[in-house]
């Protein structure tokens, strides 16, 4: 079962940074469009880490492969995404496959 997260990235550090203790470990302080925002350090203290705008799940698909799969930054959006992918996933698993599911998406050209 496939569950939503926010992957998060490792940026370096700015030059002297605000190293601030919150819930026993490691954050930095930093200043984004003009909020002071806090993220955690990485394991080495080197880096910081930042979350990703967008929600994410990793999927494993009906041939057996996995992937992420990026969704919208609304959760419950991002939720009922994952939860039509599932289904048309275990659809495909049972055998029911839409045979012109990706052409009826399509815009037609006049």
């Amino acid at each position: 079962m496939a569950s939503l997260f926010k992957p998060t990235r490792p940026y370096p550090l700015p030059a002297n940074p605000e190293i601030v203790t919150k819930d026993g470990k490691p954050h930095v302080r930093l200043r984004e469009r003009g909020k002071a925002v806090l993220y955690p350090l990485s394991e080495d203290g080197k880096q910081y880490l930042k979350p990703a705008a967008k929600w994410a799940a990793d999927v494993r698909f009906a041939d057996g492969t996995r992937k992420r799969v990026r969704f919208s930054p609304n959760r419950d959006a991002a939720a009922v995404m994952l939860a039509d992918l599932l289904k048309k996933i275990e659809a495909e698993k049972a055998g029911v496959r839409g045979q012109y599911a990706e052409l009826r998406c399509t815009w037609l050209r006049g």
